[in-house]
């Protein structure tokens, strides 16, 4: 994907948002590579993005 894509996405979520609102996104849970292993690289659930 490039970055284009990104910034595509992120305009258009932007031009839907009220003007003074706040958009919060949920990273999910880890993945699970089988019953008793995760991935070992996954989204920091701590992790907060500020744009």
């Amino acid at each position: 994907m490039t970055a284009e894509f990104h910034k595509a996405n992120r305009q258009r979520l932007y031009a839907e948002m009220k003007d003074g609102s706040t958009a919060v996104f949920f990273s999910g849970s880890a993945p699970r590579q089988s019953a008793d292993a995760y991935y070992t690289f996954f989204t920091n659930r701590n992790f907060l993005y500020l744009t």
